[in-house]
């Protein structure tokens, strides 16, 4: 293998003469970008205007994980 990476770009010019031209770059360009989405209720929802499913997830940001206890976390509140 000499290079490992994505393709950034394509393209392809035509006429007399046909050309492909493909620029690459290697994975820690890629995280340079930021992604199209985020994963809250409000950016889901533009996508899914019936669909709920990052309702919560605000909520569980600031919520407490008790892992291996019987200690019940606190109820969700529906919004």
């Amino acid at each position: 293998m000499i290079f490992a990476g994505q393709i950034s770009t394509i393209g392809v010019t035509t006429g007399e003469e046909n050309a492909v031209a493909v620029t690459i770059s290697n994975r820690f360009e890629r995280w340079s970008m930021g992604l199209p989405d985020k994963f809250t209720d409000a950016s889901w929802r533009k996508r899914k205007s019936d669909g709920r499913i990052f309702r919560y997830v605000a909520q569980m940001a600031e919520r407490a994980i008790y892992w291996g206890s019987k200690k019940d976390a606190p109820t969700f509140v529906y919004k």
